[in-house]
């Protein structure tokens, strides 16, 4: 649920529900809450970088 927007080396995407995007965790990122609404994301790391 909700929207929101990633700045993704540079470039910046709005995601809403239903949406997904891959990219490599190296990129320079950010997720923010655009949205009225609470936004509900899920990461998956693969294979796992931590």
């Amino acid at each position: 649920t909700g929207t929101v927007q990633l700045e993704l080396g540079g470039e910046v995407h709005e995601l809403e529900s239903g949406d997904s995007i891959d990219y490599r965790s190296s990129t320079p990122h950010r997720v923010t809450n655009v949205g009225e609404a609470r936004a509900e994301v899920i990461w998956i790391i693969s294979p796992p970088s931590y």
